[in-house]
């Protein structure tokens, strides 16, 4: 019995883990995450509708990390992201004012996002800003970025008109510009 047990749990463990794409995972006190890597990819084609979302990403303590399962090299604490318009910098569409404080995501370290049924679509050019739950910036874009397509793209991630899954760009292995994964540019004392 035990071993059917076994090979069921290592079964479903192989498919679970493999189906957003990557072999390396993070399961921890927050539950089964993989940060640093492209989250549309598995939050708007591996799991369920509840937990689609509209734009994601993650955080980290600082520029050089080598290693993205590495939770302690996570910024802490309710990050929010605000969307500040290019062309009009008194529109701001603030995560804050789209929470579900029942979704798990804000238990996650270092999770930046929007739930794809509180604000369905982005559309514009938006330079980014990310505070902590007191409304302090710890960092900033020093570009816009786009959001035109209509919809993420798994097929094409990188899009510089798709910007929705910041990892894409925003990774270890940066692409389309990044300088490398998101950190506290302004102010790390506040990334906990």
């Amino acid at each position: 019995m035990k071993i059917k047990y076994y090979l069921f749990l290592q079964l479903f463990l192989s498919i679970f883990f493999f189906s957003c794409g990557e072999d390396t995972y993070d399961l921890t006190s927050q539950g089964m995450h993989m940060p640093g890597r492209d989250c549309l990819a598995c939050h708007n084609y591996d799991l369920e509708l509840e937990k689609h979302l509209t734009v994601g990403g993650t955080v980290f303590k600082g520029l050089d990390i080598n290693n993205v399962d590495d939770i302690n090299s996570l910024c802490g604490g309710n990050l929010k992201v605000k969307f500040i318009d290019a062309t009009n910098p008194s529109n701001v569409i603030n995560s804050a004012d789209y929470e579900d404080l029942t979704s798990k995501g804000y238990k996650g370290k270092g999770n930046i996002f929007i739930l794809a049924r509180k604000l369905p679509n982005l559309q514009g050019e938006f330079f980014i800003q990310i505070t902590d739950e007191n409304n302090n910036v710890i960092a900033v874009s020093n570009t816009p970025h786009s959001f035109k397509s209509e919809y993420y793209d798994i097929n094409n991630p990188y899009d510089s008109s798709n910007r929705y899954s910041c990892n894409s760009c925003h990774s270890v292995k940066p692409k389309g510009g990044a300088p490398g994964v998101i950190f506290p540019n302004i102010s790390s004392n506040l990334c906990k």
